[in-house]
């Protein structure tokens, strides 16, 4: 996607990949209280 972005807009697709990212986390981040995960312990 971020190729297609960037022959439509310019702008280089690192930029749109960022960005992107960036949006997806921020969205994860709010709702990161409803993530469950059990932690693994290490073995010494």
């Amino acid at each position: 996607m971020a190729i297609r972005r960037d022959k439509a807009f310019g702008g280089g697709e690192n930029t749109w990949y960022r960005l992107q990212a960036a949006y997806d986390l921020d969205q994860t981040m709010k709702q990161a209280d409803q993530i469950k995960v059990k932690r693994i312990s290490t073995v010494a």
